[in-house]
C-alpha cells in the first residue's frame, strides 16, 4: 500500500511510473479525489484517467487498475465550497 497525496492527474503519471515500477505490483487502485475537480473539464479530467489506465497496463504491466472516485464531505475550516460537497 502507498500513497501519494496532494497531486493532480497530469502530476501523477512521472511519479507513478517511479513508483509502481519499483514495487512490480499486480493491482493499483488510484484514488481520484477534489484535487482533479475545478477549473479543469470533466471531459480532460476522464481522458487523462484513462491515459494514465492505459499506461499502467500496456507500459508498466500492471494486470488489474481500479479508480475510484473520492469525495470529501465538507468541513468548514477547510475553506471548501459548499456547492458539489456534502450532497
Amino acid at each position: 500500500m502507498h500513497g501519494i497525496g496532494g497531486l493532480c492527474i497530469t502530476q501523477l503519471r512521472h511519479i507513478i511510473s517511479q513508483k509502481v515500477g519499483n514495487l512490480s505490483p499486480d493491482a493499483v487502485l488510484l484514488e481520484i479525489s477534489t484535487n482533479n475537480l475545478g477549473s479543469i473539464s470533466p471531459e480532460i479530467v476522464g481522458s487523462d484517467i484513462h491515459d494514465l489506465v492505459e499506461y499502467l497496463h500496456f507500459s508498466l504491466g500492471i494486470k488489474m487498475v481500479g479508480v475510484r472516485l473520492v469525495i470529501p464531505c465538507r468541513i468548514r475550516e477547510w475553506g471548501l465550497p459548499d456547492v458539489g460537497f456534502n450532497l
